[in-house]
């Protein structure tokens, strides 16, 4: 599992037609139990506008022990111990081959759902051939980067098919004009970014290609070695306080996961967003609407999951803190989250991007990478044995898989 859930959700499904025009839907009434993990208050906002749409319908909130892990989350809702219609969280792979969900196919065939407006963003609901859940919103991995530094420097800004020297040169550049203060650095990569940038650098664990995999290691070596290039992961915290830190113009550029960007403070100055350099998709998640398989009220779970991924429930998601990057999208769509977000029209790439496939790792995974890159960037290991380090440490793990 990629790791625990989290962050940003809720968004689209207009429910457009084919050729032929929408079924009817037929009426629904009594309850529908929703299982939410996400930020607080998101019930709120989903439940509002649903119960608009279906005033006979009463959603309700399930409740979790604070204590149980996304692995007995699950087990329970299996079980049947856990009395679950439908769910909006993150999807991911250990979810999906759980029996714990209905696929959606014969729904949307029924419906006569058209699925265009979710563009490339659909593919994270589907597992074996199957749609597991339609996405509501997702969360790319993308570059922030502060304007009037830019500007000042003389750098271009950067845009689609930027690259990693102009990346570096960015960084180095940003650096400099940060050195004199008691806290400032060029760029920012968080270290679950990190970790997933590397993978996908790798092609991911399944099929590693070390050059590419070295070559990041090396960049940030570079980066690590050369006067507040890098922001040290030690002195921030998690993702979001990157975040922070730009908007405090401590980080002149953030390379990230947009889910955790300004849900609490946005910067005062003059930004952008630019995609990940050097390729034409990025990694993302996506957050799904899904139905449960021993859902009780299985007709309400599917009316919830249609509005919550559909247009109105879009409408919803992009006027939530931090403006949640919405999985379907149509021109008014579009507009509203460009206005939600303050950003302009060459920001619009963020909600039409081509996501890498998802890949799963094992948890375990993760820190044994960030531990032998830590040790190649701060000299402990040759990039050439951090990278035999970690070949060998996880053909065990995965051979677990």
């Amino acid at each position: 599992m990629r790791r625990t859930i989290a962050l940003c959700l809720l968004i689209a499904l207009a429910l457009t037609g084919c050729t032929l025009a929408p079924k009817k839907e037929a009426p629904v009434t009594g309850n529908v139990r929703v299982l939410v993990l996400g930020s607080p208050g998101v019930e709120s906002t989903l439940f509002g506008g649903f119960s608009a749409k279906y005033p006979d319908v009463k959603p309700e909130s399930v409740k979790l022990p604070e204590t149980d892990t996304f692995e007995q989350i699950v087990a329970k809702i299996k079980s049947g111990e856990l009395k679950v219609d439908a769910i909006v969280a993150p999807g991911n792979s250990f979810l999906f081959a759980q029996d714990v969900l209905t696929p959606l196919d014969d729904m949307v065939k029924e419906q006569r759902l058209s699925l265009t407006e979710y563009g490339d963003a659909i593919q994270m609901g589907k597992y074996n051939g199957k749609l597991m859940g339609l996405p509501v919103s997702t969360s790319p991995m993308v570059v922030v980067y502060n304007k009037a530094m830019f500007e000042e420097l003389g750098l271009k800004s950067p845009a689609a098919g930027w690259n990693w020297e102009e990346f570096d040169k960015a960084a180095v550049a940003l650096a400099t004009k940060q050195a004199g203060k008691e806290k400032g650095w060029g760029v920012g990569i968080p270290p679950w970014s990190l970790v997933d940038l590397l993978l996908t650098a790798g092609k991911g664990p399944a099929d590693p290609d070390l050059k590419p995999l070295q070559s990041m290691i090396d960049r940030i070596y570079r980066f690590q070695t050369g006067n507040r290039v890098l922001a040290p992961a030690a002195q921030l915290g998690d993702s979001t306080d990157y975040y922070m830190a730009f908007a405090r113009e401590e980080i002149g550029m953030v390379l990230g996961y947009w889910e955790n960007s300004f849900a609490h403070s946005r910067p005062t100055f003059a930004w952008g967003v630019a995609p990940i350099p050097g390729s034409e998709q990025t990694p993302g998640m996506a957050t799904l609407a899904m139905v449960t398989a021993n859902a009780e009220n299985k007709a309400n779970a599917m009316a919830f999951t249609r509005w919550v991924s559909g247009a109105s429930g879009a409408a919803a998601v992009v006027r939530m803190p931090g403006a949640p990057v919405p999985a379907y999208v149509d021109e008014q769509i579009q507009k509203d989250w460009l206005s939600a977000t303050a950003l302009g029209q060459d920001a619009a790439f963020v909600l039409h991007l081509k996501y890498l496939p998802t890949f799963e790792y094992p948890v375990d995974l993760a820190p044994m990478l960030l531990k032998e890159a830590d040790a190649a960037v701060n000299g402990k290991k040759s990039v050439e044995d951090a990278i035999k380090a970690y070949q060998e440490g996880r053909a065990p793990l995965m051979s677990k898989k």
